[in-house]
């Protein structure tokens, strides 16, 4: 038995140049192996496609959120539990609105409700003699609700 340089024998390669075998022969190893690359890139395309969109919805939310003029402070609702005409509304939306023209965050403005420092607000009440309690909450997409009892004056000037 002789080998030639492609590793067949004699034998073997007699029966390859028989007519009954000149037409062709399907195999199943370049098939398979081509179906397996094509599946492999149709997969990668997938993900890649995949992680652009989430890029994308992500960068919509976040553009939604906190850039579009949607989630901006826009209504301030003041309700007095008691009220002894000490403080007025517009003294305390002129408060809120100069912290909203101030301060300003890391890296969004402090306009928008989801970024708004209620903190900032709160050390500012309670550094006013006139608000004995009070309560703030955000309302979403755009009202800042906040609740006030104003304290008992001791005495009124005429």
């Amino acid at each position: 038995m002789l080998f030639r340089s492609n590793g067949m024998s004699n034998k073997y390669r007699r029966t390859f140049r028989s007519p009954s075998l000149n037409r062709r022969i399907p195999v199943a190893r370049n098939k398979q192996s081509r179906f397996y690359f094509t599946q492999r890139q149709h997969l990668r395309l997938k993900i890649y496609l995949s992680i652009i969109l989430i890029f994308l919805l992500s960068g919509l939310i976040i553009y939604f959120l906190f850039f579009s003029n949607y989630s901006e402070i826009k209504d301030i609702k003041i309700s007095k539990i008691t009220d002894y005409q000490l403080i007025s509304e517009q003294e305390l939306t002129d408060m809120v609105n100069s912290l909203i023209i101030q301060k300003r965050g890391l890296i969004f403005s402090q306009k928008h409700i989801l970024v708004f420092n209620t903190d900032d607000l709160k050390e500012i009440m309670t550094n006013d003699s006139r608000i004995s309690v009070f309560d703030i909450k955000k309302d979403w997409p755009s009202t800042l609700i906040i609740k006030i009892a104003e304290s008992k004056p001791v005495a009124s000037l005429i």
